[in-house]
């Protein structure tokens, strides 16, 4: 059976929740079309923790496709990103207190990896569910980036069959739609739910 491995971060910058770690846990045990089997994981927001727990979860359960999931406080949609860049620089500390500032995630790596799943119909599918949606070229340079080109880079070196990307949600606590959203937090379950079915239905591209 086809699995889908879907990753969400853990509360991080003081808070106690985490949209995608909600959707996440959510999600985790439902099936898609094609009885593709839904797995979750949540990780630490630390920058290289975050990719070591996240490769032990596709050993663990052996996906053909990984999503994974962050939180940002600035967007009102749901943002399949495009690419992940080899640059780290954080505004504030990760969970452990690392705070790189304008260094390369890898010295030798390439500038950018693109997603492998196909953003531009992921967007269309969020939006067919009546729910907002926006194609990202930039996914931060904080840990969900690292975690993304991290993921990226191993597929390109190390397992080729592995498609992936990232979406970012909007940061939204529990019980609560600010007054600018058109999303809650059921919403942002659907739409991911959606963005996935989409993905088993074009294929890797994107």
């Amino acid at each position: 059976m086809p699995t889908l491995l879907i990753s969400g971060f853990e509360p991080f910058a003081g808070k106690t929740f985490n949209t995608s770690q909600h959707v996440a846990e959510a999600l985790d045990g439902q099936h898609l079309t094609r009885d593709v089997e839904i797995r979750s994981v949540v990780l630490p927001v630390v920058r290289g923790e975050a990719i070591t727990q996240l490769l032990a979860a596709c050993t663990a359960h052996n996906p053909d496709t990984v999503i994974m999931l962050g939180e940002v406080d600035n967007r009102t949609s749901i943002t399949p990103e495009r690419v992940a860049l080899n640059m780290e620089d954080f505004r504030i500390p990760d969970n452990h207190g690392n705070q790189p500032r304008d260094t390369p995630i890898h010295d030798h790596g390439p500038a950018a990896y693109f997603a492998t799943i196909p953003v531009t119909a992921m967007v269309e599918a969020i939006v067919d569910c009546g729910l907002p949606a926006e194609v990202s070229n930039s996914a931060g340079t904080f840990v969900c980036n690292h975690l993304f080109y991290g993921l990226m880079r191993h597929i390109h070196q190390d397992n080729d069959r592995l498609r992936a990307g990232f979406i970012h949600l909007p940061a939204i606590l529990p019980d609560e739609t600010p007054a600018d959203m058109e999303l809650s937090l059921s919403g942002c379950v659907d739409g991911i739910r959606a963005a996935a079915t989409a993905v088993y239905r074009h294929g890797s591209c994107r």
